[in-house]
Formats: C-alpha cells, structure tokens, sequence
C-alpha cells in the first residue's frame, strides 16, 4: 500500500480532476519526508546528463533508492578491440553528496553503478565476443573492471544487447557471466539489463535467466515502450506482469531471491500520439504545458491502468499517455505481489510528487 500523505494526495490529485476538472499535477512540491523509504523493494534508478534535473533529485530523494545510475558511458568496438568512452561525464562530486546524505536506520545510502552501453555495434563486434578469439571476453571484461576501480564505483549496469537481435543476445550469455563473475568477485555489484516480452517471446528462457542468476545481481527489466508507433499505453500492467513471469519458471515464482533479482522497469516519461505522425516522448514539463495550454478530459484506462488524454489539434486526434500517482501505485502493489524490485527510467523526466510514493 501507500502512506497515509502520499494516498492523501492521490485522493487529492483523483478528486479533483474529478470534480472540479482541476488539474492537480500542477501542484507543486512534494508532501512526503524526503528521505523516508516507502517501497520496500530494491530501487533503481537512471540518471541522464540531458535531464540533468535527475542530478538534483538523486541528492534530494537519495534515501529512497538503493541503486543510482547515472548514464555515463559507452563501449564502442574498434577494428582490433573495444573502447569505453565516458570519464569525462564522471561527476565525483555529485557522487559524494548523493551517497552522503544523512539517511534514517530504515534506509541506505545508495550505491553508485553508472550504465555501460554496447554503443553502435555490428555483426563484427559482436561476433568476437562470441567466438572469444584471441580471448576477447577476457579482455572487455578487463576493461570493464578498470573502469568500475578506476572511479572507485560500487558496480555497474550493462545494457549490452537488449536491442540486438534475440539469436545473438543468447551467445552472449557466456560474456555477460564472465563479467558478472570477474565484477562480484572483486567486490562489485552487476546489474544486467533485459529487454521485455515481445510477441510471445521472452528475452531468456527460464533456464537462460536462471544460469545468468548465479552472476548476475539483478536484472533491469525494460517493461516500457510497448506501444511502439501505434497509439495506445506505455507499459500496460498485463504485458509488465508477463514479461516478469516469462523468466521464471513455476518453482521460481514463489521464490524470493529469484524474483528479488528481477527489477520491474517503471517509466516516469509518457507518449504523445498523433494519428498519421511519429509519436513523441512527452517529460513532466511538456506534460503541464499541454494541460494548461488544451485543459483536456483525463481519462483512466482500466484494461492498462494508465492516465490519457485524447483531444483534437488542427484537424488531428492526439492521444496523450503520461504517469500519475496512481499509475504509479498500481505497478508499485504489482512489484510488491511479485516479489521484485523496480528500475525507474528517468527520474529526470518525471514530476518532483512522483518520489511520494517510493
């Protein structure tokens, strides 16, 4: 469930767009403690440099969340190897204050694991890490590992291959073990980002999921962007719960450390559809701009439990999803049922109030 302030201003936020058709996301601020953890749950969450309004939430809310991660660094390949670009991104230090707040005994400070992204890779790079000629697994593990003691992180996240295709992904699971292994034995926590269920298709097997587990520390499972270019919810709570439960076998699902392991991936961005256009990313800011600017219905979608609006501009239907307290609490209740934690992509693009609820 939710704290007593924070449903206060659920009910608050849920009255008034009913009755008055106020439209109370434009309250500012935040009513609960800043540094009382709420979720009881493993959080996660990413920073970006181009919403550095993360940056000033992460120091704010740092009690809250038991993993940051900020987006900092790429792996690119070479013709002979790999190359991680992004120490200049490395800010030591926000590091500081964000692990220095003073946090209460029921919470902890969080620990810094900056995002490392397979960036721009072909058939090439790939296929050196599967094949592990001249021991290239070795070496980017290496690499990997230098840079984590470099900085003096307390691990990282690896989104490395969630977007490539499904074949491969799978050979590279001797890799990501490796890394995993060569990280937790030096005393660093490894996060392994997923991609969700697609048509009908998980991103592990059960038995794939399972044997990344014994060097795996937690999962960041992608469960957003399921609508792609066709109007309609972000991350619908059937398609979230089914993505968790396609990793895990019967057995698994009434085991905490496995479903522990897994890190639902709640979106604090939304989406703007036009019918006959591109869809666009829709932040907190642009959000309040367009119901100040059109004061359109906000509907609430049950099949998805998602807020919308729908209105029409210069002749076009324009269907608008984006985050509420209530989407919010829905997939918090959810992850709490599963017995997984969350992954929050990114804290920068969400409303300060979101943070009640966590």
């Amino acid at each position: 469930g939710i704290t007593a302030a924070a449903g206060t201003r659920l009910a608050l936020q849920l009255f008034l767009v009913k009755v008055f058709k106020l439209y109370s996301f434009q309250l500012p601020g935040y009513f609960e403690p800043t540094k009382k953890k709420n979720f009881n749950g493993t959080t996660l969450v990413y920073v970006t440099p181009w919403n550095n309004r993360g940056y000033d939430l992460a120091k704010i809310f740092s009690c809250k969340f038991d993993y940051v991660s900020p987006v900092w660094f790429n792996i690119k390949g070479t013709p002979t190897g790999y190359l991680i670009e992004g120490d200049h991104n490395v800010d030591t230090e926000w590091i500081g204050e964000v692990k220095g707040n003073e946090c209460p005994e029921s919470s902890v400070n969080p620990k810094i694991v900056p995002r490392y992204l397979f960036d721009g890779w072909n058939g090439d790079h790939i296929s050196r890490i599967i094949s592990n000629k001249n021991n290239e697994r070795q070496k980017l593990a290496n690499q990997i590992l230098a840079s984590c003691q470099k900085h003096s992180f307390d691990g990282i996240v690896l989104e490395g291959g969630s977007l490539i295709q499904i074949e491969y992904r799978r050979m590279l699971i001797p890799f990501y073990k490796l890394l995993g292994s060569e990280l937790r034995k030096a005393g660093f926590k490894f996060v392994l980002v997923q991609g969700p269920k697609r048509e009908h298709s998980a991103s592990f097997t059960p038995e794939e999921h399972t044997t990344l587990s014994e060097d795996v520390d937690f999962f960041s499972l992608m469960t957003y962007d399921y609508s792609n270019n066709q109007p309609g919810p972000n991350s619908p709570v059937s398609w979230m719960t089914s993505s968790v439960l396609s990793l895990l076998s019967p057995e698994q699902r009434e085991n905490s450390a496995m479903t522990g392991k897994i890190l639902m991936g709640i979106p604090f961005y939304g989406y703007h559809f036009v019918i006959g256009g591109q869809p666009k990313h829709v932040l907190g800011r642009d959000y309040l701009q367009l119901l100040k600017k059109i004061k359109p219905e906000i509907e609430w979608e049950e099949s998805s439990k998602e807020h919308k609006v729908s209105f029409t501009s210069d002749g076009k239907e324009n269907h608008v999803y984006y985050p509420s307290l209530k989407f919010i609490q829905e997939r918090l209740e959810m992850a709490q049922s599963l017995g997984t934690g969350i992954s929050i992509w990114e804290i920068g693009q969400g409303l300060d109030y979101f943070f009640d609820l966590l």
